[in-house]
């Protein structure tokens, strides 16, 4: 790995070379908020890389206003924010990767006989960016784009779980002080069992299986949710549904990276 040293003489040398230093200066910023796990202060960001906070102060304003990065209201810190992601999602190479988990998400509805949904975090939220349908005439699916409170569902507490402690703990910030010592609770059983298994809070009669979906690294990047309803057509106990969302989840790990 180049030392810091080496890497701001990279950086130095390539400044140098072109005439524009604002879009230098964001493409710094949004690397260096892309490298980290949890939400940073603007110092940070310009300690990160080798700036001052004068220097892009204004930037970071733009990408704020762009929505590319955004702030934590409590806490004043910043990340990136899913804009990225759903540009991504318009780039040809990134969207076959994104096929990756639709094809696993196909395999794992035709077999379990349930509906699926792939969520992600967008700070003390949920947002679901991929959805099937179980194939039985009744059944209970979540709608692509939706949006829910992070610890209202087993999906953000999933994603809560395997994120960075910090970040975490930033979020539990937010929530009543006499919420917070059994979501912690149910973070450490689902750090331990590496899923969560519960009946849903919204929706009676429904239980809800969620797994990590993690990137080579152990990254999270999401979480893999079954509504699990029970029905004489879907004969596969949650157990059973459990295993092939795991299996569904290491794939995904392995087609996303």
């Amino acid at each position: 790995m180049p030392s810091k040293t080496a890497t701001r003489e990279k950086r130095a040398s390539s400044r140098a070379e072109y005439s524009s230093p604002a879009v230098d200066k964001a493409v710094d910023v949004i690397e260096f908020l892309a490298s980290q796990g949890e939400s940073v202060s603007i110092t940070s960001i310009a300690e990160g890389i080798d700036r001052s906070v004068g220097e892009i102060y204004r930037i970071v304003l733009a990408l704020e206003h762009r929505r590319l990065i955004s702030r934590d209201s409590s806490t004043d810190r910043l990340r990136l924010s899913l804009r990225l992601f759903e540009l991504a999602h318009e780039f040809p190479p990134v969207e076959r990767l994104i096929q990756v988990a639709r094809a696993e998400m196909d395999t794992l509805v035709r077999k379990a006989r349930q509906s699926c949904h792939l969520a992600v975090a967008e700070e003390t939220e949920i947002v679901v960016v991929a959805a099937r349908e179980s194939p039985l005439p009744m059944r209970y699916s979540v709608r692509v784009g939706s949006s829910f409170d992070m610890f209202e569902t087993s999906s953000g507490v999933v994603i809560a779980a395997f994120g960075p402690e910090r970040q975490r703990e930033d979020r539990l910030r937010q929530v009543p002080p006499e919420k917070r010592a059994a979501l912690e609770a149910r973070f450490e059983s689902v750090r331990a069992c590496g899923y969560e298994i519960r009946e849903s809070e919204t929706v009676d009669g429904l239980s809800n299986i969620s797994v990590p979906v993690q990137s080579r690294v152990g990254g999270i990047l999401g979480a893999l949710t079954v509504p699990y309803l029970r029905q004489t057509k879907a004969t596969m106990e949650p157990p059973d549904v459990l295993t092939l969302q795991l299996t569904a989840a290491e794939r995904m790990r392995d087609g996303l990276g």
